[in-house]
């Protein structure tokens, strides 16, 4: 699934949920796709096959700093949707 695929699902996920702070959220949304930008990820390649924690520890050293918990989540998601589509493909 290409980035800018799991990037919009995301944005759709989060905007069919009543959150508390969907801006904080929407944010992020943008913040991460920067850092895997960044690493050297274009929208339109392929999400990234790595491991979740070495993920965020690599979007952690893009930043410079923790990653907040919106941009955990963010990331949580990103794989989350990533996973929905690689089963709804396997039917």
């Amino acid at each position: 699934m290409k980035l800018v695929d799991v990037r919009n699902k995301t944005i759709a996920s989060y905007n069919s949920r009543e959150l508390k702070d969907l801006r904080r959220r929407m944010n992020a949304v943008e913040s991460v796709s920067g850092y895997l930008l960044s690493i050297g990820y274009g929208m339109s390649d392929e999400f990234p096959t790595l491991d979740k924690e070495v993920l965020k520890n690599k979007c952690r050293d893009i930043k410079g700093s923790e990653l907040s918990g919106a941009e955990n989540s963010v990331i949580n998601e990103f794989y989350k949707q990533s996973a929905l589509h690689s089963e709804a493909t396997k039917l």
